[in-house]
């Protein structure tokens, strides 16, 4: 009779999970149904096609009047993933990079929730509001850029270095530096992930101490080397790439860009006072490090080092978020407490698990027909230019335009030279990023200066078009010049103007 209860609550654990898996489905279709964000698209797709047709990965800027003219050096460190969009979008066009990029997001999906499901299922509450959360997350990252790559190796990196953990011998390790090859040609940016969590490993193996709370990691001398032989290959894949020590400086180069950082949004620090932010990612944060440090047995040191090392990242900056959730994935949902559920009519239970899983598929089905009709109308990837402003553009062919940093890429993608774009750690050189963000706010981005002279900016770009966001101050101040600027073309969101002479 015990036994029968045993595989009625089991049972019953099954369809619950089944139900958190269904809902975590239907979060990604309700998120992603209209479309993605084409936020740093539309110039790496560009770059692909560049790639393809040229048989070479550019070392200086290809899109940018000024970087031309002054042969800026530009670090394509994503050059395979630009590739590869390319190729998608030249056979199934814009749709297809939106289906890839459901595709991953419900792959990778698929690989958390195989991942965790035991602690999901040891305690439902926590563990379904930490997966719950975690594909939220995923839907708001997952979209047509390189860093997409960067997860599923970093999730493979992480289960590879636990295999090990678990057990010294295995050969999987081995693996490791091909994934540090992979990472260096796909999104070279944070390719120093792969060796750097070896490292950790390394070192916690050197840490010893009589605390009883915590498990230390003892790899036996041959191990220890094993690791070493590791990290080493992986910085030597590392430089596998077109570009060579490049890819392996770059990290350090653009963490200390302080400009790039306090101006793009998605490098910032995590705002607290910011409800989304809040409760998106703090909550669950609160909620792992709570089980975290009341677990009554002893803790991992490695657990501690990754936890430790991942929240940092998303501490300097908010992209890193879905980062630690993967680390947490690994290093600290394990820790969770077996949740006591009373006894309950199992019978009703299950009738109602299954009626909300088809009301809940049902929805789904609903969401993909959406997608489908946005799929046939074009609609997908989204862009802040209208298509009549661009053919005017494309007609009008400026020489040397001012445009706004937002609308760079998509300037770049319809063969519209630019003066900067999203790649900002290109703009860095001869204080183009610097310049361009001061005339877009009217206020100084630099040090040395307390406030901009504009028409001495402008003299000495020798601009001979602008075109900006309504919003920016620097429309403001075109509008109530009207002796210096004229006004040719606008939409509902922007304004074209010549810089009369």
């Amino acid at each position: 009779m015990n036994c029968i209860k045993f595989n009625q609550k089991n049972k019953s654990k099954i369809l619950l999970f089944l139900l958190l898996s269904s809902v975590s489905i239907w979060v990604i279709f309700y998120f992603m149904k209209d479309g993605v964000t084409g936020n740093d698209y539309w110039w790496h797709v560009k770059t692909g096609e560049w790639i393809v047709k040229n048989h070479v990965v550019p070392k200086y800027d290809i899109f940018s009047w000024y970087g031309k003219e002054h042969h800026i050096k530009w670090i394509p460190h994503e050059w395979l993933s630009d590739v590869i969009f390319f190729w998608i979008f030249k056979f199934l066009g814009n749709n297809g990079i939106f289906v890839f990029s459901v595709l991953m997001a419900i792959a990778f999906e698929i690989m958390v929730l195989s991942e965790i499901k035991a602690y999901v299922k040891k305690n439902l509450v926590i563990g379904g509001i930490f997966l719950i959360f975690f594909t939220t997350v995923i839907t708001a990252f997952f979209y047509p850029r390189p860093h997409i790559f960067s997860y599923f190796l970093l999730f493979f990196e992480f289960k590879i270095l636990y295999i090990f953990i678990n057990n010294e011998d295995t050969k999987l390790i081995y693996i490791i530096p091909l994934i540090g090859i992979l990472w260096s040609n796909l999104h070279g940016g944070s390719a120093m992930l792969s060796y750097t969590m070896c490292i950790v490993v390394f070192v916690s193996s050197l840490i010893k101490s009589n605390n009883d709370r915590l498990e230390y990691l003892r790899l036996k001398k041959k191990n220890s080397t094993k690791m070493l032989i590791v990290i080493i290959l992986t910085v030597c894949g590392i430089l596998i790439n077109p570009i060579g020590i490049d890819v392996l400086l770059y990290p350090f180069l653009n963490q200390s860009d302080k400009l790039m950082i306090s101006v793009i949004a998605e490098w910032q620090s995590p705002d607290i006072k910011d409800i989304g932010q809040l409760i998106i990612y703090y909550i669950p944060i609160i909620l792992i490090a709570y089980e975290f440090i009341l677990y009554r047995k002893n803790i991992h040191i490695i657990d501690i080092l990754f936890t430790g090392l991942f929240l940092y990242l998303f501490l300097r900056s908010v992209r890193f978020i879905i980062l630690w959730y993967i680390c947490a994935m690994f290093s600290q949902v394990k820790y969770v407490k077996q949740l006591k559920l009373k006894s309950y009519n199992e019978k009703i239970e299950n009738i109602m698990v299954i009626f909300l899983i088809l009301v809940v598929w049902s929805i789904n089905t609903s969401y993909f027909i959406e997608s489908i009709k946005n799929i046939q109308e074009n609609l997908l990837i989204k862009n802040e230019i209208s298509d009549e402003m661009i053919d005017f553009i494309k007609k009008d062919s400026p020489k040397r335009l001012f445009n706004d940093y937002d609308f760079g890429g998509e300037l770049i993608y319809n063969e519209v030279p630019v003066f900067f774009d999203s790649r900002a750690d290109l703009y860095s050189q001869d204080n183009i990023m610097n310049d361009g963000m001061s005339l877009l706010f009217l206020e100084s981005f630099s040090k040395d200066d307390d406030y901009i002279n504009i028409e001495q900016k402008m003299q000495q770009y020798h601009f001979d078009a602008i075109y900006v966001k309504k919003q920016r101050a620097l429309y403001s101040y075109m509008m109530n010049n009207t002796n210096k600027y004229q006004k040719v073309n606008e939409d509902s969101n922007s304004g074209y103007f010549y810089r009369l002479k």
